[in-house]
């Protein structure tokens, strides 16, 4: 079973990366050893800031912030030197703080600047994956992954009148989605790089009668180790996705609950500024119209950062990664939201 353990905490650690879009990561070779044991338990844990930009012209509700939060946990099981399978789950919180500029006329304001802040946490969908390990030589292999999404994942959370947060909010999809993936791994003295493609695609529509979008992730890192248990990296990702299938269904339940809050409000009485009839729910979305997190967009990112890693033998083993990105770029109806800085921490025990 050589090395698998490692090339497990290598995927793992990715796959919650991946999720919030950091590229591959992975333990250093100083600090994994060869182990013959079959099962491995892990747990890891990741904060990503955002920050938005705000111009005079931001009349609508805009993200000033956002911080999202990811710990990943889990079993992983070897058959043999080649096969293996895990399954896994995330608990995620996402905190956002949304805010428009003030709309004058002239020298006199007309409406000030308006601030709401939110949050969302709780249990992910559930993703049971097989993997094959094919050894290319002695210090590199190639591995391909299959995986189920399991739909565990809460897709309903709406506000106190019933009115559906947006996609961005919710923790699943309400869907079982399958996720391909292939990934590479080699070792070069002191620099380990690595690469990774992993697809997400949706099946059927949930109860609520949308699905969400199709997704292609891409991934690459290279690291340079400067003692045992310090290197540097660097690195790259790219991800595209499709609109979600169907959110003219949410759209129309919104603002159907919307048009009966404000038949329902005494005269006189304007509505709290918000989105898309939010009532000041700030994951309702980000504007008047629909939901911004429906459409279809794309983000890449350059980053560089610091990793540590540490290996008390089988019972404990895990690494540290501290980056921020040199280059950011989103592309769709999010522009202009941009990453400040990840943290990210893998841990993982053979038993």
């Amino acid at each position: 079973m050589k090395q698998w353990k490692s090339i497990f905490l290598i995927l793992l650690f990715s796959n919650v990366a991946n999720g919030q879009e950091v590229s591959s990561s992975e333990v250093a070779t100083s600090v994994t050893k060869e182990e013959t044991s079959s099962y491995l338990g892990f747990y890891t844990a990741m904060v990503r800031d955002f920050k938005g930009e705000l111009t005079d012209k931001s009349y609508f509700m805009k993200p000033e912030s956002l911080r999202v939060t990811t710990q990943a946990f889990g079993l992983g099981y070897q058959w043999n030197e080649n096969w293996s399978a895990g399954l896994s789950s995330q608990y995620i919180k996402n905190e956002i703080t949304l805010r428009s500029a003030e709309i004058k006329q002239g020298p006199a304001i007309i409406a000030p600047s308006r601030v709401i802040e939110d949050s969302t946490e709780g249990i992910s969908d559930t993703l049971l994956s097989v993997r094959y390990r094919q050894p290319q030589n002695s210090q590199s292999s190639v591995t391909y992954s299959l995986g189920l999404s399991i739909p565990t994942g809460d897709y309903k959370k709406a506000d106190s009148k019933g009115r559906y947060l947006s996609y961005s909010a919710q923790l699943g999809s309400g869907t079982y989605d399958v996720t391909p993936e292939i990934s590479y791994r080699g070792r070069f003295e002191q620099w380990t790089i690595t690469g990774r493609a992993f697809g997400k695609i949706r099946t059927g529509r949930n109860d609520l009668e949308y699905r969400l979008g199709d997704e292609i992730r891409l991934q690459g890192s290279v690291a340079y180790s400067v003692t045992r248990y310090l290197a540097f990296t660097v690195g790259g990702y790219y991800k595209n996705w499709r609109e979600v299938v169907g959110s003219e269904n949410i759209s129309q339940h919104n603002a159907g609950l919307s048009s009966s809050s404000s038949r329902s409000r005494p005269s006189g009485m304007r509505p709290t500024a918000g989105f898309h009839g939010s009532g000041g729910n700030p994951f309702a979305g980000y504007n008047m119209t629909g939901d911004a997190f429906a459409a279809s967009g794309a983000r890449w990112a350059a980053q560089m950062g610091v990793r540590s890693g540490i290996y008390l033998g089988p019972i404990l083993k895990g690494v540290f990664e501290l980056g921020v990105p040199v280059a950011y770029e989103e592309i769709g109806e999010l522009e202009g939201l941009k990453n400040e800085w990840y943290f990210l921490t893998a841990l993982q025990s053979s038993f």
